[in-house]
């Protein structure tokens, strides 16, 4: 495989980004022109069923026709406008609601465990929940809470 400089890699690059503009507006054009007369021939498949059909096999075409009507126009709106830009505002709201909901999920799994070790407190006096070992430090709950912290 030969070399090339920086300048015929860039002239490969925009020789390649012009082909691929072109072939999308090629596209665009072709999908453009016949997307509205595709979806006037489905409406008018639509009532023609409507028409001729019982009402079981009417659902069928109705499902068909309205599932590739939509996207259709769907094609066509993200054709002819960019999609929205959510303002500032949303991602403000957006950043602070998973933050909250960030320190929430902190909280609930350190309350948990508060929980879990106040249980384990209260039944304390039971011998099978320790075994051999020493009971739990009152003070427990607050080491644990401490190293929480750091």
């Amino acid at each position: 495989m030969p070399k090339l400089s920086k300048e015929e890699i860039d002239a490969i690059k925009a020789k390649r980004a012009s082909e691929k503009r072109l072939m999308i507006d090629s596209l665009r054009k072709n999908v453009g022109t016949l997307a509205v007369p595709s979806i006037m021939i489905m409406v008018g498949t639509l009532v023609g069923s409507a028409y001729y059909l019982k009402s079981e096999a009417l659902a069928v075409v109705t499902g068909l026709v309205s599932t590739v009507t939509l996207g259709l126009i769907n094609v066509l709106q993200q054709m002819t406008a960019p999609p929205e830009k959510p303002s500032d505002i949303a991602k403000a709201s957006e950043n602070l609601h998973h933050a909250i909901e960030k320190q929430m999920d902190y909280n609930s799994s350190q309350l948990t465990l508060i929980m879990n070790l106040l249980y384990a407190m209260s039944i304390g006096e039971k011998n099978s929940l320790y075994g051999n070992d020493k009971k739990i430090k009152k003070d427990l709950i607050d080491e644990i809470l401490k190293k929480g912290k750091k």
